[in-house]
């Protein structure tokens, strides 16, 4: 038997069913999205405009002068932008360890390039939670200059 149509257009459980295929939909595409890499938490927002905090490089006055006054302000400077994304989006954050390169912070216009004495600063902050404590490590390096002990090259994509 044939049923007649009454053309009263969409029943109810036709809506709900149309809501919930809907709903299922966005969810898998949000999955996949987060598999692809989309909005990733290692990196930082990129959509909030916030001033540098880097100040102008300074050249020595002369040749023997000691560069560690300046590479310990810009580690200063690196590890307090990480706080601050860390402080920013933490929300998000499931305690896994975050590895921030200082490229990814000059991309974001969090920090302005660092420059010693010709050489660019490169780099990487490594985040890490231990119980309720977050913990910031530092490593930079400015070419032949300065590298900071436990500095791994392969951490560090480096876009100067």
């Amino acid at each position: 038997m044939i049923k007649k149509l009454d053309n009263r257009g969409w029943g109810f459980s036709t809506f709900i069913a149309f809501i919930g295929v809907f709903i299922l939909a966005i969810i898998l595409i949000t999955i996949g999205a987060i598999r692809m890499g989309i909005g990733s938490k290692d990196a930082p927002p990129s959509n909030i405009p916030i001033t540098t905090v880097s100040p102008t490089p300074t050249s020595p006055s002369s040749p023997e002068e000691d560069y560690q006054a300046q590479i310990s302000e810009y580690r200063d400077q690196v590890e307090e932008v990480a706080v601050m994304v860390v402080e920013e989006y933490g929300d998000n954050w499931d305690g896994q360890q975050l590895t921030y390169t200082v490229s990814d912070f000059i991309e974001a216009n969090y920090l302005n390039k660092l420059e010693i004495a010709g050489n660019l600063c490169t780099g990487y902050v490594v985040v890490s939670k231990t119980d309720s404590k977050i913990n910031y490590q530092v490593y930079l390096q400015w070419g032949s200059l300065y590298t900071t002990d436990g500095y791994q090259a392969e951490l560090d994509k480096a876009v100067l």
